[in-house]
């Protein structure tokens, strides 16, 4: 994950010789508590892991802080190059989801189609989109190779908390209280997208 972090600050930076220092692993330990924090409640210490060094930031600045750790720029030419490329359908939906988030209604839209005609590359210019503006944009999918096509995708599980064995649950809630980082991040969220 240290990796994963120097390499994306290498890119946003635009600066290949930021080197690996004790910086980037302790915001490794950071997200791997919040991770750990998120999903069961522990904090690392509690796990037998060493405890990140942080001024008791909590979960919410970390998660919004993923959620807007995109290089805009780079954004902005994907928005630009791909826009024109959508089809008349795809256009229509990508045209509604965007006045729904401009015009601060909301809704819920379904998109069914068929594999193979471009539902994946429609969403990616709406989170494009989306994340050039420097809004957060929450991405959950059903399952986890779903969530490897999309940029910033966690499973529906992990992200919201779902319950994963339905059989021995009575009633099926998220278990993500009101003022949890994750209630604060789906409240700042301009989108959510379940892949």
């Amino acid at each position: 994950m240290s990796k994963d972090i120097l390499h994306q600050i290498r890119i946003t930076s635009r600066n290949h010789d930021v080197e690996m220092n004790e910086e980037i692993h302790n915001r490794a330990l950071l997200l791997i508590e919040d991770m750990c924090y998120l999903m069961c409640g522990s904090l690392l210490i509690r796990l037998g892991m060493p405890a990140p060094n942080r001024e008791m930031n909590d979960a919410f600045n970390r998660e919004l802080e993923r959620g807007r750790e995109y290089d805009h720029q780079e954004l902005d030419l994907v928005v630009q190059t791909n826009v024109p490329l959508l089809n008349s359908q795809q256009k229509e939906v990508y045209d509604t989801s965007m006045k729904a988030i401009d015009d601060g209604n909301g809704g819920l839209y379904f998109l069914d189609a068929p594999g193979g005609t471009g539902q994946t590359f429609l969403m990616s210019v709406v989170l494009a989109t989306v994340r050039a503006r420097s809004n957060i944009a929450v991405l959950v999918a059903s399952s986890g190779i779903a969530a490897t096509l999309l940029e910033g995708c966690r499973t529906a599980h992990s992200a919201l908390k779902l319950p994963l064995n339905l059989k021995t649950i009575e009633e099926l809630t998220c278990n993500i209280t009101k003022n949890s980082a994750m209630a604060k991040v789906l409240s700042a969220s301009k989108i959510i997208i379940w892949n």
